[in-house]
C-alpha cells in the first residue's frame, strides 16, 4: 500500500486541472483528497461522481478524464469486488490512457494482484475516501499515466524517425545503383553464390569483430580478383544487396546499416582496386592474373 512519504512532493503533477471521475454507490466527501492534493502536489482537482457503472462508461465515452476512482460498488464485499473486476475490464477496453486508482476497505490478495497486473493503482484502507494514503495512490496513477503518455510518445517518434531514414536509405541505394548502371554501364558480378555471399559479410560488417572482418574481407577481394570482376561490377553487386538488407535490419537503423556498408564498401574497392594498379603496373604479369574488364 502506498504511503504518502514515499512520492517525490517537489513536482506538481499538471498545471491545468486533473480531472477526476468517481464511481461508488455513495458520493464521497472530497474535502481531505482535494486539500492534500493542492498542498503536497499542487494539483487542483476538478471532481465527477456517479454511482452507476454504465452512467461511468457512457461519461468515458463522451468526455476524457485522467484518472477514475473506484469505490465500493456492492453491499457485500464479494459483490463489490466482483463489480470492480467487470468495471476495471470495461474501462481498460473503452479508454486505456486513464489511470485506474481502487479503493479497498479491506485486503484482498487475489484482487489486489489481478489490479496491479492491470497496472491499476489500490489504496487499502478502512477509511476508503478519508485515507491519508489515498493522495499518494491518486499521484502515483497520475504520474505512471504520464510516464506511459511519454513512453508511447516517444515509441512513436522513433517510428516515424526509422520509417524516414529507411526511405530516405533506399533512396539513396537506388540512385547509386542507377547511377552506376547508367553511367558506368556495368552489371552486378554473374557467378552463383555472390548474392548470399556478399549478405553474409554486409551481415557480418555490423556483427562481427574487426579482426575476423578483415580476413573475410581480403578473401572476398582475392576471389573478386580472380573471376574478374572490376570495381564497378562490384559496387553494383553492393547497392543491390544493400539495399535488400537496408529492408530488414532487424534493430538497427537504415543509417547504420547503410553507414557500416559504406565503409565495407570502401574496404573492398580500396583492396580490389589496388590489386588492380598492382598488376597492371607489372612488367611480367603471369598469365593467370585477370585483366581489368573493358565495361561498355
Amino acid at each position: 500500500m502506498l504511503q504518502p512519504s514515499e512520492l517525490d512532493t517537489d513536482l506538481p503533477l499538471a498545471a491545468a486541472p486533473v480531472r477526476l471521475l468517481a464511481l461508488a454507490a455513495r458520493e464521497p466527501d472530497w474535502t481531505p483528497l482535494s486539500a492534500q492534493m493542492a498542498l503536497r502536489y499542487g494539483t487542483d482537482l476538478r471532481l465527477t461522481w456517479l454511482n452507476s457503472g454504465k452512467q461511468a462508461l457512457h461519461a468515458l465515452r463522451e468526455s476524457t478524464v485522467d484518472a477514475v476512482l473506484i469505490g465500493e460498488l456492492g453491499d457485500s464485499w464479494k459483490v463489490s469486488a466482483e463489480r470492480i473486476r467487470d468495471f476495471v475490464l470495461a474501462v481498460q477496453a473503452l479508454d486505456g490512457s486513464a489511470a485506474l486508482v481502487v479503493l479497498l476497505p479491506v485486503p484482498d490478495d487475489l484482487l489486489q494482484a489481478e489490479l496491479h497486473e492491470r497496472d491499476c493503482a489500490v489504496c487499502v484502507s478502512p477509511r476508503m475516501w478519508d485515507s491519508p494514503a489515498l493522495p499518494a495512490a491518486v499521484a502515483e496513477a497520475l504520474r505512471r499515466r504520464q510516464r506511459g503518455q511519454e513512453l508511447q510518445r516517444l515509441s512513436t517518434a522513433h517510428h516515424r524517425r526509422l520509417l524516414r531514414e529507411q526511405a530516405d536509405a533506399e533512396s539513396v541505394l537506388r540512385l547509386q545503383r542507377d547511377v552506376l548502371r547508367t553511367l558506368q554501364g556495368a552489371t552486378a558480378v554473374e557467378a552463383d553464390g555472390w548474392s548470399a555471399r556478399y549478405d553474409e559479410l554486409l551481415r557480418a560488417s555490423i556483427l562481427s569483430s574487426p579482426q575476423w572482418l578483415a580476413a573475410a574481407v581480403a578473401e572476398l577481394v582475392h576471389d573478386l580478383f580472380a573471376v574478374g570482376c572490376s570495381p564497378p561490377e562490384f559496387l553494383v553487386l553492393h547497392a543491390d544487396r544493400v539495399q535488400a538488407l537496408a529492408a530488414g535490419c532487424a534493430g538497427r537503423t537504415s543509417q547504420q546499416v547503410l553507414s557500416r556498408a559504406n565503409l565495407l564498401a570502401l574496404e573492398v574497392l580500396a583492396h580490389l582496386g589496388e590489386r588492380y594498379r598492382q598488376a597492371n603496373r607489372s612488367a611480367d604479369t603471369p598469365a593467370d592474373v585477370p585483366k581489368i574488364r573493358t565495361v561498355a
